[in-house]
């Protein structure tokens, strides 16, 4: 299987998506599926709520073709217009960079996966390309984290069945009667637990099982949800031209609750 087969076969299922709209003209929210059509095509469907500066909230969609390639992935406006031809390059995501301001919005990083390759920094997959409408053009950024085949993702960590490996349960102080012999009768009642048999009645506290809460880690599993490990895709699209100038930042998250169980045909 090549780049473009991996992250075709990534793509495919339903995803949520934030939108920023930059310098300030709007936000998006909302879900895009990538729907099998055909072996090697995929129908790409997105519906959001758009909030424009203006006070507008509406719905709004809007529809692609992505076609595999060989090693390319072609995307298509619904007219059937080549929108980008995107070769897909591994690589590793940096380290992370000091803040460097800049008048230009910022790309932003997705979380990383939990465990999602060898390595401590997850692998990303990127292409780029510009296409040119009349007297614009669109330069288009993609970012794919996360692109192993879903067969080998590992769960998360806090649901692993395995013996717990933590630290042993801490040994408490004895409140048994002592069997060494006393070093002397007391002389009085007890004001506490007794660390040796009493010679007369004790009025401290029982030495019974403790009604205190316990401090041990729980060895049963956390119903809390763990970090997720779920490929997230940025798109980063640069418009410009003699009347428009404007960045549409798109972030996409798989939803949790796809599978991966679609019926994909690279």
């Amino acid at each position: 299987m090549n780049v473009a087969e991996r992250v075709f076969q990534t793509l495919t299922g339903t995803w949520t998506l934030t939108r920023v709209i930059h310098p300030d003209l709007g936000t998006a929210t909302g879900t895009a599926r990538f729907t099998p059509m055909a072996p090697g095509r995929l129908h790409y469907r997105e519906d959001v709520e758009l909030h424009l500066p203006s006070g507008h909230v509406g719905p709004a969609f809007r529809e692609y073709e992505y076609v595999l390639e060989d090693d390319l992935i072609r995307v298509l406006l619904a007219n059937g217009t080549t929108m980008h031809l995107l070769t897909f390059e591994p690589e590793t995501a940096p380290e992370p960079a000091a803040p460097v301001s800049s008048p230009e919005p910022t790309l932003p990083e997705p979380t990383p996966p939990v465990h999602a390759t060898t390595s401590s920094r997850p692998v990303v997959y990127t292409a780029q390309d510009i296409h040119d409408c009349v007297a614009d053009q669109y330069r288009g950024t993609y970012r794919l984290h996360d692109v192993e085949p879903r067969a080998a993702r590992p769960t998360d960590p806090s649901t692993d069945p395995s013996p717990r490996t933590g630290p042993s349960p801490r040994t408490e102080p004895s409140t048994e009667p002592s069997t060494e012999p006393s070093t002397g009768p007391s002389t009085g009642p007890s004001t506490g637990p007794s660390t040796g048999p009493s010679t007369g009645p004790s009025t401290g506290p029982s030495t019974g099982p403790s009604t205190e809460p316990s401090t041990e880690p729980s060895t049963e599993p956390s119903t809390e949800p763990g970090p997720t490990n779920q490929p997230e895709l940025l798109v980063d699209m640069k418009v410009d031209g003699p009347t428009k100038d404007y960045r549409i930042v798109t972030r996409y998250r798989r939803d949790p609750d796809d599978h991966g169980d679609h019926d994909v045909h690279p």
